[in-house]
Formats: structure tokens, C-alpha cells, sequence
């Protein structure tokens, strides 16, 4: 997946924020209490929805402020999609076309297009401020296999016993010729 741009309005410190994303490696940088984390928030807010986000939900609007709104566009192979999310509503549009419409409904397609449910792209994407710890008491034999299943093993092992499977035959073939 690749970001392009993000759009907030009264979410958090980011009342009014845009950003535009480059190709390659983005980097974040910003005084302690500047929005950076909030900036990380608003991109998975705006993926899986805003009960992903810790704390208490009616603190997400920025203070004064009655409503928030997001709006991610980002790139899957050669599709571009944009996802709108507020605290009632969620959009997800490729082009003209409406993928999705409604909170979960829009939640369950990016977690398909991804390949990622809200809990792994938290636990692998970002380590939140003083959560490293959350990585470690996941416990080593669930994160080997969370691992092994984002690293496609699974899918390896299997060609290779395929692989091993056909030199066997190919091999009691050719001592039959013989």
C-alpha cells in the first residue's frame, strides 16, 4: 500500500491538516505534544475506524469542535482508493465507484484489500509511545507464527513439499525406465 494523501478536520490536534505524501520513505518529525502520533492515529483511524484508537472515543474531536472527519487516499497496486470516515459515516471509493459504504462494511473491505485486520496492523505497523512492551508480551510462539504468516512461510513450505513431492515422482519415474 502506498499513502498519497491525508485530510483531517477536528481530530485531535489536527483540526485542520493536510498532507501529501512522497513515494519511498515519509518521515515524521515534529517537537514532543507537535502530532505525530495523532498523524499515525488518523491513518489507522481512517482505515479500521476510530474504535481502534485508544482512550475515550469522545475525546477524538479536537477541543471546541463538534464534529472530525478524515479522508485517506492511498494506492494498491495500480487502484487508488479514498476512505472518508466521521464519527457516524465511512466511505470507501475506488475512482467514481463506491466500494463500500458504512462503518464495518468499509472496515471489512480494507482489512480484504490489505490482507490486514486492525490488530496485526497495529501490532506490526506501530509501536505507540511506551507500548514496546506490547510486542513482547504477545508472546513468542503467537508472533513467530504472526510473523511466519506475514512473511508468506506457510506458502513456501508448501511449494517446497510440492517441489519435493514432483522430484520424487519424476525420480521413482526415471529408476522405472531404467
Amino acid at each position: 500500500m502506498k499513502l498519497i494523501s491525508l485530510t483531517t478536520t477536528g481530530f485531535k490536534k489536527l483540526d485542520k491538516f493536510e498532507c501529501d505524501f512522497t513515494s519511498g520513505l515519509n518521515v515524521i518529525v515534529g517537537d514532543n505534544a507537535a502530532g505525530k502520533s495523532t498523524l499515525l492515529q488518523a491513518i489507522e483511524a481512517s482505515l479500521y475506524g476510530p474504535s481502534v484508537l485508544p482512550g475515550n472515543k469522545d475525546h477524538i474531536t479536537t477541543w471546541g469542535k463538534e464534529k472530525w472527519s478524515l479522508s485517506l487516499t492511498f494506492q494498491i497496486g495500480e487502484d487508488e482508493y479514498t476512505v472518508t470516515r466521521t464519527k457516524s459515516t465511512a466511505k470507501l471509493m475506488s475512482g467514481d465507484n463506491l466500494q463500500a459504504n458504512g462503518s464495518s462494511p468499509v472496515t471489512k473491505h480494507i482489512e480484504e484489500l490489505l490482507g490486514l485486520s486492525a490488530k496485526d496492523f497495529n501490532l506490526f505497523m506501530q509501536s505507540r509511545q511506551g507500548e514496546t512492551t506490547g510486542l513482547l508480551t504477545f508472546g513468542a510462539t503467537a508472533l513467530s507464527r504472526k510473523v511466519e504468516e506475514f512473511a508468506g512461510v506457510s506458502l513456501i513450505d508448501r511449494v517446497q513439499q510440492l517441489a519435493n513431492e514432483e522430484h520424487r515422482t519424476g525420480k521413482a519415474q526415471a529408476d522405472a525406465v531404467r
